[in-house]
């Protein structure tokens, strides 16, 4: 049977769980998720764990905030003044919005404060700080 290797085509389902058992995203409950190993489109961490795998593996694994999405950064909590922002905005604590950034990406930010005059936006990744429980099922390798 083929095993996962550094350039394997993987097509992986997986659950993650935060450490307080509240499921954060299921594969399951759409299609499974492809990719290359090695291509970057998912944490190295979570790369590595599946190198080895066989198709129709399943295995669960940690992965902590340094190995996962970082650790929180108070200061990429920005507070803006409600006059530099889009108006058509109703702006409420939790709300996740995105902002453009200069290569025309954009960068997921979350609501955490709003005041007349002002809107305090968390530009931390949802998941910073977080220690990550995943279950996966290795659907196909190529």
């Amino acid at each position: 049977m083929t095993k996962v290797k550094e350039d394997s085509l993987v097509k992986v389902h997986y659950t993650l769980r935060l450490s307080d058992g509240q499921q954060a995203f299921s594969s399951y409950d759409d299609e499974a998720l492809e990719f290359s190993i090695g291509d970057g489109r998912v944490l190295a961490s979570f790369e590595q764990e599946l190198i080895g795998m066989e198709k129709g593996e399943k295995k669960k694994f940690v992965v902590d905030a340094e190995n996962g999405y970082g650790q929180r950064h108070q200061d990429l909590v920005i507070t803006f003044e409600k006059e530099d922002l889009p108006l058509e905005i109703e702006f409420k604590p939790g709300l996740q919005i995105q902002f453009p950034d200069p290569d025309g990406e954009y960068l997921p930010g979350i609501v955490r404060a709003v005041t007349e005059e002002t809107v305090s936006i968390d530009m931390n990744h949802p998941l910073a700080g977080e220690v990550l429980h995943f279950e996966v099922e290795l659907v196909d390798v190529h």
